[in-house]
């Protein structure tokens, strides 16, 4: 099976094909790469989760008074750090894989290999998390003074605030989804600064607004069926624990077994969707290099006329 090409333009359908056959062809060394390097940090979320979502569900309390204990919310601030850093962590793995698929071609290294470019990294991706994470947030905070404005001029407002806010959120969410983690692809495979990374995912995407809009909304509906499908048994097993004649049924030390293995297998899932996410993003984000710069072409061109070369990698 001939190895997958990144730098060339794709049409809707061959950026699913190409990311599920990369994913298919490099899984031994990708998926490894993300269960040994990632997964330890979701390894941490789970632990806090579990420990937060056992009082939520198991006892039954409110979620808000929860969260305004001390122990709960410090609980709560971990979880969302913890979650920060497994998603930088598998997103710098799929980066710097993509780098090293571009420098070796695929399966020519190990996860040994891998890990030690991701952890040398380490800086790097830190410093990109931390400055989209401030970016984010000031996003975030203009979003919310323009909202906390239009709210106090009257519920006619109010409405169409809430209006625009989901015609926002639905051309705005999925480009930007591709835009903040294609950052990291790019830093990873062009070994640039991270405002540099950000001018040419954003030239990329210039002309190429709607085509990424569709790729990632497509693309995320699927990822949601397939992460639904290992979360619903957690919620449903959640809702079923709210009743009395259910809870009386199960100590709750079997409560606590069973409400672990559920997420538990919802995290691990959630860990490799988030990577194919990733693939996908680097995918889509090759694709629109090659069509704005075109150096994929450029370089057939060049090989024109000359004489074939003893050996041939074919990955890049």
């Amino acid at each position: 099976m001939k190895a997958v090409k990144l730098e060339r333009v794709r049409s809707f359908s061959e950026t699913f094909q190409d990311t599920i056959l990369f994913i298919r062809q490099n899984f031994n060394v990708l998926g490894k790469g993300v269960l040994y390097i990632a997964g330890p940090f979701y390894l941490l979320v789970y632990v806090v989760n579990i420990l937060f979502l056992y009082d939520v569900t198991i006892r039954r309390e409110n979620v808000a008074l929860l969260f305004m204990e001390s122990q709960t919310s410090w609980a709560f601030i971990l979880a969302l750090l913890f979650q920060m850093l497994a998603s930088m962590m598998a997103v710098g793995t799929v980066a710097y894989y993509f780098a090293m698929y571009r420098e070796y071609g695929g399966n020519n290294f190990t996860v040994g290999d891998l890990a030690k470019r991701v952890f040398s990294r380490f800086p790097a991706l830190l410093g990109t998390t931390l400055l989209l994470t401030l970016f984010f947030g000031v996003f975030m905070f203009i979003f919310a003074a323009i909202f906390g404005g239009m709210v106090t001029l009257g519920a006619g407002a109010a409405v169409l605030v809430v209006l625009l806010l989901l015609v926002g959120m639905l051309l705005l969410a999925f480009p930007l989804w591709y835009y903040f983690f294609a950052i990291y692809i790019s830093r990873a495979t062009e070994k640039i600064g991270v405002f540099e990374a950000m001018g040419r995912v954003r030239w990329g995407m210039s002309g190429n607004w709607w085509t990424t809009w569709l790729v990632m909304f497509c693309f995320g509906l699927c990822l949601y069926v397939v992460g639904l499908s290992t979360g619903t048994p957690q919620a449903i097993y959640a809702e079923l624990m709210k009743l009395s004649a259910v809870e009386s049924m199960m100590s709750e030390d079997t409560s606590r077994i069973i409400l672990s293995a559920l997420n538990f297998i919802a995290t691990f899932v959630g860990s490799y969707i988030a990577a194919s996410a990733y693939v996908m993003i680097g995918i889509h984000y090759f694709s629109l290099k090659e069509r704005v710069e075109g150096q994929g072409m450029y370089e057939q061109i060049e090989q024109i006329g000359r004489a074939k070369p003893t050996e041939i990698e074919t990955t890049y």
